[in-house]
């Protein structure tokens, strides 16, 4: 007798994470689906979800310094905002975020 094998449910932040990986270029549909143990129909349709509803992941272009943490600086054309040290990752990905919009 077969047994149903339970699926492990998975949010949506998984979801971004894995199309995002796509969006990137790093490999194929087919070859991402397999790297993450997911059906390739249901990449699909997330895919087609998050991109109808707006929340298509947009990459934008960093650039790392090797210095010490002492500041953040983030420039929107022709806003420059500097931040010290101590904000959270999250907090600079807010304002971002809010710089964008």
């Amino acid at each position: 007798m077969l047994r149903a094998m339970k699926r492990k449910r998975r949010n949506r932040a998984f979801w971004q994470e894995v199309i995002a990986t796509i969006e990137r270029g790093d490999a194929s549909v087919d070859q991402i689906a397999h790297r993450y143990g997911v059906r390739k129909t249901t990449l699909r349709w997330w895919m087609s979800q998050l991109r109808r509803k707006g929340s298509r992941v947009e990459l934008v272009p960093v650039q790392v310094a090797d210095v010490a943490r002492s500041a953040v600086r983030i420039v929107s054309g022709e806003i420059a905002i500097e931040l010290d040290g101590g904000v959270s990752l999250e907090d600079v990905a807010s304002l971002v975020r809010a710089l964008r919009a």
